[in-house]
């Protein structure tokens, strides 16, 4: 495989799991923002007809069922939960998706509220407006006339009543129990299902509102001035460290689940084709190739959490208005670029990489994070209708042409240093030391200093010999001239 395929490659691997968690992020943000807006849509559709109190009433449930889902959105939940609008007999004011439904009653004081919330069938057949379908209900036999009309419904009451109604209802099924047990049921379950908001049982909850503010929201609505901000309602308002963290640690595992899978595919099929070939599959091989892809799954939750996390808090406005529309896929590059760099750094002060080794790996990195940048907006613009998988084979193909274009680049500039001997403000490094085999053909002793040990002195006879006369003879002569080449990463010097 050629190198530069390879660097490109192995860039890819770690950056897809990272550009998947920061588009999630940023796509998951603007779900929100968007179901705040059909919230203040919602509230608007109302109209301005109705009085405070009845209109506050109705826009309680709005205000509940959006917040929910706002939640929801941020915790990655799939319930949502919906207004009918249904005005039939003990019908519910929200439901879930999952099933389950509530009522929500908002009157001046929890007593009150919590009455209206424990109302039996009985009782709904001796008021005129629910009559008829209370007796209807009786009549058919399906139902105790002691039984609360909205029995198995969660009880939704305003902010701060919940006192007052526990004390009310207490105190009412303690009275009931003395004389009616069967009447007193109806307080007790209307108790466990008490609550100021919406929530399911995966700890997905709305919003909490008072009964002053709800009628406050009305009053701004009826004079056209709503701004669901000034109530706490918005991204950066709602959004938690929990949703943030819970988010960023389910990026990290999908990224690193991409990881492995883009890792581990090479490998299979290169020990498919050792299997066909030989009958057999190098154990040792696969063992490293095994390590080697724990190390890159590794490295690829740590950029795909902090991507998430990043690109969440940014997006949702935690990170101030300036940096809100920042592009999540820049965030997701710089932040792989980034952690290579970390993780480079430890090895540099641990010795197991040089300066220029470390230098060469940042701006590798940064070249092929910007043509991959490149390649996947070129992919999103061809396909459109797909875009994070465009996005993504766009990148795949940047980040293969990256490393193929930065190795070559590589290589010619380390050519051209050392026909022409430059440095490149200092990316290479000249050396001119002459190499051993160079000296010693020169006729120069070479040794190793650590090891010199001087000779002991001795006196030699002194004996003349006969002159000998040697002829000279041209061949015995040969010029050869020292070659330069790349004898260490970054490094050109006298090879021969």
């Amino acid at each position: 495989m050629d190198v530069g395929y390879a660097e490109g490659f192995e860039y890819y691997a770690q950056n897809a799991g990272a550009q998947i968690a920061a588009n999630d992020a940023a796509e998951r943000i603007a779900l929100a923002e968007e179901e705040i807006a059909a919230l203040a849509e919602a509230i608007e559709a109302l109209g301005t007809n109705k009085s405070v109190d009845f209109l506050s009433g109705d826009i309680a449930e709005y205000l509940l069922a959006h917040t929910f889902n706002v939640d929801a959105i941020l915790s990655e939940s799939e319930n949502r939960g919906t207004v009918p609008r249904v005005t039939t007999f003990a019908s519910p004011d929200i439901v879930l998706n999952t099933g389950e439904e509530f009522q929500v009653k908002s009157y001046a004081d929890g007593a009150k509220s919590a009455k209206a919330q424990s109302v039996t069938y009985q009782e709904a057949a001796n008021n005129p407006s629910t009559k008829a379908a209370a007796a209807h209900a009786i009549a058919q036999g399906d139902v105790d006339q002691s039984s609360p009309i909205y029995e198995g419904m969660g009880r939704v009451i305003p902010k701060g009543q919940t006192e007052d109604a526990e004390l009310f209802l207490d105190r009412k099924a303690a009275k009931e129990s003395v004389t009616r047990k069967a009447n007193a049921q109806r307080y007790s379950e209307t108790k466990s299902k008490l609550s100021e908001v919406v929530e399911d049982k995966k700890g997905i909850k709305s919003k909490s509102f008072s009964r002053e503010e709800s009628k406050q929201i009305a009053r701004d609505a009826k004079e056209g001035k709503l701004n669901l901000e000034d109530y706490g309602i918005s991204v950066d308002q709602m959004i938690k460290a929990k949703h943030i963290l819970a988010s960023s640690l389910k990026a990290g595992m999908s990224a690193a689940m991409i990881a492995a899978v883009l890792k581990a595919g090479p490998l299979l099929v290169s020990c498919i084709e050792e299997l066909v070939a030989t009958g057999e599959i190098d154990l040792d091989r696969f063992q490293d190739s095994g390590t080697d892809l724990a190390t890159k799954s590794g490295s690829a939750f740590v950029t795909g959490s902090i991507s998430s996390a990043i690109v969440e808090a940014m997006r949702s406005g935690l990170l101030g208005e300036s940096v809100k529309d920042f592009n999540p896929s820049i965030v997701a590059s710089a932040t792989v670029v980034a952690v290579n760099a970390i993780r480079n750094g430890v090895r540099v002060a641990k010795g197991e990489m040089g300066n220029r080794e470390f230098a060469d790996a940042v701006v590798r990195d940064t070249f092929i994070s910007a043509v991959a940048l490149a390649g996947g907006a070129v992919g999103q613009a061809t396909l459109p209708m797909v875009p994070m998988i465009g996005y993504l084979l766009g990148s795949f193909v940047g980040s293969a042409v990256g490393g193929i274009t930065y190795n070559a680049g590589q290589s010619l500039l380390m050519s051209f240093a050392v026909d022409r001997g430059i440095t490149f403000f200092g990316i290479v490094d000249q050396d001119y030391e002459l190499p051993e085999s160079t000296l010693k053909s020169l006729g120069i002793e070479v040794f190793e200093y650590e090891r010199f040990m001087p000779d002991s002195a001795s006196i030699d006879m002194f004996s003349p010999d006969a002159l000998p006369f040697d002829t000279t003879s041209a061949n015995n002569y040969q010029v050869s001239f020292p070659k330069r080449g790349v004898i260490e990463f970054g490094k050109v010097g006298y090879i021969s």
